[in-house]
Order: C-alpha cells, then sequence, then structure tokens
C-alpha cells in the first residue's frame, strides 16, 4: 500500500498493480475544491476496504457511521484462480464489481479524527472520508 500526501488530500494506492485510488480529505467536510461533499467513510482493513455512510456528524472531529450492504455485481465473472501461493492466486480480481446499499439497521459507531489525521474508531480500526463508498476483497491476502 502506497500513500501520497498532496495540500492536504491523501491518495491510498491498494494495490499498485490497478490502481484503486481514494481521494480522501481531512476534517468532515467537503472534498478539496470544496464542490462534492465526503458523505462516506470507507473501512480500511489492510488490503480490503469495507464500505460505511456518514449517518450525522457530531462536531469537526467526531463523526458517527454505519456499515453498509456490498453484495457482489457480477457474480457470474469467476475470478481467475492460477496455482501459486497457498491455494491459488486470484490474477483478476481487479474485476471485482460491487452493488453497494445503504442499511438502515446496522449499528451506528463512532470515529474520531486523531492527532495524526487519520480517523479511528474506539478499537483503533482506520477509516477514510470518501465522496464514494468502496468495497474491495483482497482474494490474494
Amino acid at each position: 500500500m502506497t500513500l501520497e500526501k498532496n495540500a492536504g488530500v491523501m491518495h491510498f494506492c491498494v494495490d499498485p498493480c490497478f490502481s484503486i485510488m481514494l481521494e480522501v480529505s481531512y476534517g468532515a467536510g467537503a472534498d478539496r475544491n470544496g464542490d462534492l461533499p465526503m458523505n462516506f467513510a470507507n473501512h480500511i482493513a489492510y488490503s480490503d476496504i469495507n464500505p460505511y455512510e456518514i449517518v450525522r456528524r457530531v462536531s469537526d472531529r467526531t463523526i458517527e457511521i454505519r456499515a453498509m450492504n456490498a453484495e457482489r455485481a457480477n457474480p457470474e465473472n469467476k475470478l481467475g484462480f492460477i496455482p501459486g501461493g497457498f491455494v491459488g492466486h486470484c490474477a483478476n480480481q481487479h474485476e471485482q464489481e460491487w452493488t453497494i446499499t445503504s442499511n438502515p439497521e446496522a449499528r451506528t459507531i463512532r470515529i474520531r479524527l486523531q492527532k495524526d489525521g487519520k480517523w479511528r474508531c474506539k478499537h483503533g480500526e482506520r477509516f477514510v472520508l470518501a465522496v464514494q463508498p468502496r468495497k474491495f476483497y483482497d482474494y490474494n491476502f
């Protein structure tokens, strides 16, 4: 995973092979141009990404979020596994497509902006604010 910082905006490159980019900014506001609101918080779980939606902005440093449902949009597209690794290597995992929907039944959690500029929940899990929800499952981890 690589990380670039430019003028208060961070770009996360999850996999250098196909560059899934997440554009996030510090604080609970709009994107770097002030045009698009950051209405989502994507949970960065090592190489996996899970979508959350912002339910309420408590303050500039505290946000309430809840998990969103993510379902494979193209299950007929079989991901190709080839021999390698422990069991196999997924050569085309970048072809994943997900349908992401709101889940009003999900539990609400709070995340807080830390002194290091990262959003974390009370358990230390990391989130990034985003204009769009993202889902990525790393089959090669």
